[in-house]
């Protein structure tokens, strides 16, 4: 028997003090904080230094950070996405199509496709952008059906991230599954494909500002008060 121990990290110490980092002391503590209350969101945890928008660089770049959506379908069967988002790419809402976030510029959000066709981006490789997803479902799934729900959950981030799986980005998934009870993979990973979208408008959405880089909501407050 293998054990399988799936791992990923993002790479955050270019943001606020690259000297406070998380440590084995702070992996137990927070198995001992583990809970079934409210999942705390935005600027936290592994989102705390997480950005997107940054196809020009840190210096225009915009706050990401950590999200959650879950919804409950037939039969009790529950699909829940945990994203932290730390995109090159924009954000955009897929539900009304609104530019969450993205480069910043003198009047509002650059769009980085556009500066793509333009060549205006310096494609150089960097490690600097990761998303990174947990879907959790208590439907039954052995090892080939999470790897088919985590296929499908994918969709989500390419629908919120705007370009996504880029070859400046490391995009990867995981799912869980915590029950027996049967569900349709195909109901699943549609689902799985929602929540993860919704997570990662909502961990951008939630964000703050830190070391620097303004949050969506902090940009989106002075272009209200500009506008009076």
């Amino acid at each position: 028997v293998v054990p399988i121990v799936p791992a990923a990290i993002l790479f955050d110490l270019g943001v606020a003090t690259p000297g406070v980092r998380p440590g084995p002391q702070e992996g137990y503590q927070a198995c001992l904080n583990a809970s079934d209350g409210p999942v705390a969101q935005g600027s936290v945890g592994a989102g705390t230094g997480a950005t997107v928008g940054k196809a020009l660089g840190m210096l225009t770049a915009t706050k990401g950070g950590l999200g959650m959506a879950s919804q409950t379908i037939a039969n009790g069967i529950i699909v829940a996405a945990l994203v932290v988002v730390n995109a090159f790419g924009d954000i955009v809402d897929p539900e009304t199509g609104e530019t969450v976030a993205g480069p910043r510029g003198d009047r509002g959000f650059l769009n980085t496709l556009e500066l793509l066709k333009q060549g205006a981006v310096d494609l150089s490789p960097t490690t600097l952008n990761t998303t990174l997803a947990v879907v959790a479902t208590n439907a039954g799934l052995n090892k080939e059906g999470a790897n088919k729900l985590c296929q499908m959950a994918q969709d989500g981030l390419a629908r919120a991230i705007r370009p996504c799986h880029t070859m400046q980005d490391g995009d990867t998934i995981f799912a869980l599954s915590l029950g027996e009870e049967p569900a349709d993979l195909t109901v699943l990973g549609s689902m799985a494909a929602e929540m993860v979208a919704r997570a990662v408008v909502r961990a951008v959405r939630l964000a703050e500002g830190l070391g620097g880089i303004p949050s969506a909501g902090e940009i989106a407050g002075k272009r209200r008060v500009r506008a009076r």
